[in-house]
């Protein structure tokens, strides 16, 4: 973006100003009222023109932000129920199922490799070992597993489309 230094761009707006009251006026008992009219216009002309640009940039980059952190969030949490499910099948002595959920966990990281690039796999895997590691509340194991578990269900259905 191209900054102008404002004292420039309204000296080019006067002298746009003048020129163009000067094409039309009739006497040259006007020209201190135009030269005053042209600075009083310089001043809403120039913020008219220059001001809203970068507020509108301003606002497309938060925007993009923002859905990348979410995206990012996301990420995370379905890493960690990735791994919070495998320590929940590890707590029952389920060790098909724990096998089975780090198959889908590391199917689940070669799409988001493929379609997001890897940072976002290895954000993914990274949060799926901190869940897995992490201690967690048996008591929410069923929950745990089914969050995982639709969240399975919900990308196959996807991928079959």
């Amino acid at each position: 973006m191209v900054r102008i230094k404002t004292g420039f761009a309204i000296k080019i707006i006067e002298l746009l100003a003048i020129y163009f009251f000067n094409q039309f006026s009739i006497s040259n008992y006007f020209l201190m009222f135009e030269f005053t009219m042209s600075k009083i216009l310089a001043i809403p002309i120039l913020i008219g023109l220059f001001y809203p640009c970068p507020i509108i940039f301003a606002q497309e980059m938060e925007t993009d932000k923002d859905r990348q952190e979410k995206m990012e969030n996301d990420i995370r949490k379905i890493g960690l129920s990735a791994g919070y499910a495998a320590q929940c099948y590890q707590e029952r002595k389920d060790q098909d199922a724990v096998e089975r959920v780090g198959d889908e966990a590391l199917s689940v990281a070669h799409i988001i490799l493929q379609d997001f690039g890897s940072t976002l796999a290895f954000l993914f895997s990274s949060n799926a070992g901190y869940g897995g590691a992490t201690s967690i509340d048996l008591t929410e194991c069923d929950q745990l597993i089914s969050d995982w578990e639709e969240f399975v269900d919900r990308l196959s259905q996807q991928q079959e489309e």
